[in-house]
């Protein structure tokens, strides 16, 4: 597997506001209204539902490279600039690594991740802007897609060691977030994508991470591919991967949307109780998405988070 250009780094809010002064590119990926309840300054707002290939369960990053360059120049993002992403940390479902992800697959090659999010910007008493972000000065980006980071169906089908950082209750069997079939990709090891934070959003010792990963038979050499629901959560642990040295792994973004939409591919479940419970409230919830409005809203937040 050739080696990925970017280089991916978690830095901390002392390094961030380097990053700032030194003319990097700032991406919020919280979404436009917490955006617009503060920022950090020269910030622009970009939601990663939208760069996606269509709409309702699909993680899929989208083919038109077209849409791509347009929607990260006018946010100023360009060949050579380095960028600083930013997400919710604790309160959030890795966003900010799903952009990141995203960034190296495109080409971009200096990526900086606020290590604990926007909260830990607050806690160090740095200033936030509100409102609506000034234009940031237009640029001009021309993809070139790095396949070094990306995993296709194919490449999980052929038997690549396979991690899955969903919750517990997915793992078993639960659809919280409306995939058509519960359960896990055969052959998955599995690791809680927030068991590699600490209680402040802000990632754990290399050493820690790492004994989590090879108590699950899982070492830096391997190439390694990760997968969530549909592409977010998945990506926060490949950009902490990458930021640690992991150099041979890719994420999946068609993820388990992709996977549990296909019937003539096997998956494995092994429900407990809970998963049951919430396996049935998620079915019930589809029912009243169809009927409703309001569920359709309530799909497209639990998608947000996938």
């Amino acid at each position: 597997m050739p080696e990925p250009l970017a280089s991916v780094r978690f830095v901390g809010t002392d390094e961030a506001q380097r990053c700032i002064d030194g003319g990097a590119a700032v991406l919020d990926a919280r979404g436009d209204k917490r955006f617009r309840r503060g920022h950090l300054p020269r910030a622009a707002a970009i939601d990663w539902t939208r760069l996606r290939d269509g709409r309702g369960r699909t993680g899929r990053l989208s083919d038109d490279d077209g849409k791509l360059a347009h929607e990260l120049g006018e946010r100023g993002v360009e060949r050579g600039r380095p960028v600083l992403v930013y997400g919710d940390g604790r309160d959030g479902s890795g966003e900010e690594g799903r952009i990141a992800w995203m960034l190296a697959h495109l080409g971009v090659g200096e990526i900086a991740i606020l290590d604990g999010g926007i909260g830990a910007w607050r806690e160090a008493g740095l200033p936030l802007e509100r409102g609506r972000a000034a234009h940031a000065p237009r640029a001009r980006f021309h993809p070139a897609r790095d396949r070094a980071v990306r995993a296709e169906l194919d490449d999980v089908r052929a038997g690549a060691p396979l991690l899955d950082v969903r919750s517990d209750e997915e793992w078993h069997g639960a659809r919280p977030h409306f995939e058509p079939r519960g359960g896990r990709i055969p052959g998955a090891r599995h690791l809680e994508w927030r068991g590699i934070l600490d209680g402040e959003g802000r990632l754990l010792p290399r050493a820690t991470i790492e004994a989590k990963l090879r108590a699950r038979g899982l070492l830096p050499e391997d190439d390694l591919v990760i997968y969530c629901a549909g592409g977010v959560r998945s990506a926060f642990v490949w950009a902490a991967l990458r930021s640690l040295g992991w150099r041979r792994v890719r994420m999946y973004d068609g993820s388990f949307f992709e996977w549990s939409m296909r019937r003539d591919l096997p998956l494995e479940a092994e429900r407990k109780p809970v998963g049951r419970r919430v396996a049935a409230w998620g079915a019930a919830l589809v029912g009243a998405a169809v009927a409703t409005a309001v569920g359709a809203r309530a799909i497209a937040r639990r998608q947000r988070r996938a």
